[in-house]
């Protein structure tokens, strides 16, 4: 091919091997190309892949090469419901780049490498987040969150604030008639509700968490 790839075709990929259930190790066997080659795919390490390599890949999914590279939609897999067909790639960003991210709203597709599918249309904005230790029990180690900027707010749906224009966290809301209160995901007896202040910043609604499939 003539020209780099967009990292985002790799997220295309991966979400084809979760949707499949299939392994590195298979899909080397299914198109005849060494694993390690697929290894260095899935990991970003191949930016301009030969030509023979994505019609394989995209032959064994029974997809064209603009659906595997994320120029076209994917069609739903059977059974899936049609109405979420729509599907786009959002970012995953780092913890203390989600303030610059919200200033912005603009990633560079050829420089930024991790990238989330996500099968149905989205609030613009939206991007993704990997869960932190302080997060468990409610979020699973190892998953990924999906944040909906400007969602509308409704009692404990759980949020990433800005309090006092510190860095991002978690906190889950409780409504108060017009009052917005904020709560520590791991409150303890003392952890009294914070009232959101006029320097509180909401930066997005969680609305989705995914559970890593396979381990790439």
């Amino acid at each position: 091919m003539t020209s780099l790839l967009s990292p985002a075709w790799v997220a295309v990929l991966k979400s084809l091997m979760i949707d499949a259930g299939m392994t590195e190790a298979e899909l080397a066997r299914k198109t005849d190309i060494p694993q390690a080659t697929i290894n260095r795919i899935l990991l970003g390490g191949t930016k301009d892949p030969r030509i023979s390599t994505m019609l394989a890949i995209a032959n064994v999914f029974g997809v064209t090469i603009g659906q595997l590279i994320g120029e076209e939609l994917l069609q739903p897999l059977d059974g899936r419901d049609k109405h979420h067909s729509k599907q786009c790639f959002i970012p995953i960003i780092e913890w203390h780049d989600i303030l610059a991210f919200t200033l912005s709203n603009e990633i560079d597709t050829y420089t930024h490498s991790d990238w989330i599918l996500i099968d149905r249309g989205r609030i613009d904005g939206c991007f993704a987040l990997r869960t932190t230790p302080s997060m468990e029990p409610k979020f699973r180690r190892g998953s990924t969150i999906i944040v909906e900027p400007n969602a509308p707010l409704k009692d404990h749906h759980i949020v990433i604030v800005s309090l006092n224009r510190q860095e991002p966290t978690v906190r889950r809301i409780e409504k108060d008639g017009g009052d917005i209160y904020f709560v520590k995901l791991k409150a303890l007896r003392d952890d009294l509700p914070v009232l959101r202040r006029a320097s509180d910043q909401i930066i997005g609604v969680i609305t989705e968490t995914r559970i890593t499939a396979l381990d790439f």
